[in-house]
């Protein structure tokens, strides 16, 4: 019985190790206080996402903040740009490394969803138009703000990229035949 070397699996866990490396040395600060902050930031980013939230919907409901929504395009400009500046053309030759999760993210999007969306307005809702319009919501494609999300979470950017264009390019054929079945039924 012949023994495989393992020198292959060494090898990957030495360059994973130096890239995680050579991240950790390309994020690091010279100022201890940002380092702290940044630290800080990172491990409690769900919190301090969910206190913003609540803080945005309750200053909404006690101030007239509608000139605010004119910064929303700006804001998403500035969050995702930097990400997808990172995107290299020469990544897209690893295009078929991205389609399982690619296809996984669209079956969740066009298939999983709305049927939870049925399953959800069957049981709250009995009015056509409120159903019609969850169900037609629950098929949108997922915005371009997840892409500062993957980013935020240092997925794989490529893979967004692609499920982020796909579900776009999807949802134009894909609205017509489910809005058609569902306004009908």
């Amino acid at each position: 019985m012949v023994k495989k070397s393992h020198s292959h699996t060494k090898d990957e866990k030495s360059d994973k190790a130096k890239a995680d490396k050579a991240k950790r040395e390309k994020t690091k600060t010279k100022h201890p206080r940002i380092a702290r902050v940044q630290k800080n930031l990172s491990k409690n980013m769900l919190l301090y996402t969910l206190l913003v939230m609540l803080g945005g919907v309750i200053a909404g409901h006690v101030w007239n903040l509608k000139w605010l929504s004119k910064l929303i395009i700006p804001t998403v400009f500035i969050m995702i740009y930097p990400m997808m500046v990172n995107l290299s053309l020469s990544a897209m030759k690893k295009i078929r490394a991205s389609m399982k999760p690619v296809t996984e993210g669209l079956i969740i999007n066009f298939v999983y969803a709305p049927v939870f969306m049925w399953f959800l307005t069957s049981l709250f809702t009995h009015d056509p138009k409120i159903k019609l319009a969850l169900m037609m919501l629950s098929i949108a494609p997922a915005s371009s703000m997840g892409l500062g999300y993957i980013g935020i979470a240092e997925g794989h950017m490529l893979s967004g990229a692609i499920l982020v264009a796909s579900a776009f390019i999807l949802s134009i054929f894909v609205y017509p035949v489910l809005g058609h079945y569902f306004a009908a039924g």
